[in-house]
């Protein structure tokens, strides 16, 4: 929201979006693609393999089934991790992240029925592991998200002590700073307490418009 309480000219926001992706790329593109390569060359073992139960009249066609649901476990992450089970784990919960967040943005934004939403969004995260995009997700996002993931927690660390001295000690000039901080963070726990997005961003729209007329008051 700007001080007049409107939305941002939305041209604007797209070019910032497509800034920002060309940036990703442009920094972290190499590092994705070194390892889907190195996946690639290194190869792939089935979960049946990788947990040594492939002839176990018990566990082994539970492996199989396993296998052609999660997919095969690159063998760079085996190598990787703290061994077969930790490898496994990886495989079998990014497929469950891929199903919920697919299933969750299908029921919120398209006509489709609870039921059948997330009926699509397990079958497409299946679709996924058995294409091995969810292998090389793994391997080329996590080099990308986990330092992202670092730099956010310091950062907001960092924006909370900013916040606390500039009410401390009285910066007015930054106060328009604060509140619009203040009225992201409430919009994000409205998205909790009602439990749509939609309502969270009316809430943040209604939160904007109070600051414009405070702003103008003032």
């Amino acid at each position: 929201m700007n001080e007049k309480g409107k939305a941002p000219n939305k041209w604007l926001v797209v070019a910032l979006g497509i800034a920002i992706i060309l940036i990703v790329i442009y920094y972290f593109g190499g590092t994705m693609v070194e390892a889907v390569k190195s996946a690639q060359a290194e190869g792939f073992q089935t979960i049946g393999a990788t947990l040594n139960v492939a002839g176990d009249r018990v566990w082994g066609p539970i492996a199989t089934f396993a296998g052609f649901v999660f997919g095969e476990v690159p063998n760079s992450l085996l190598a990787s991790s703290n061994g077969p089970a930790s490898a496994v784990i990886v495989i079998i919960a990014l497929t469950g992240l891929i199903a919920l967040t697919f299933g969750d943005i299908i029921k919120n934004f398209s006509s489709f029925g609870e039921g059948t939403s997330w009926a699509i969004g397990i079958t497409l995260a299946i679709i996924a592991a058995n294409l091995k995009v969810s292998a090389y997700l793994i391997l080329g996002l996590t080099s990308i998200f986990l330092p992202l993931g670092v730099f956010a927690v310091y950062g907001g660390l960092f924006a909370s002590f900013a916040a606390f001295f500039v009410v401390e000690w009285g910066i007015g000039s930054l106060a328009p700073w604060i509140m619009r901080r203040k009225s992201m963070q409430e919009s994000a726990k409205a998205k909790e307490t009602t439990g749509t997005i939609l309502n969270a961003i009316q809430s943040y729209r209604q939160v904007g418009e109070e600051i414009s007329r405070k702003s103008s008051k003032s």
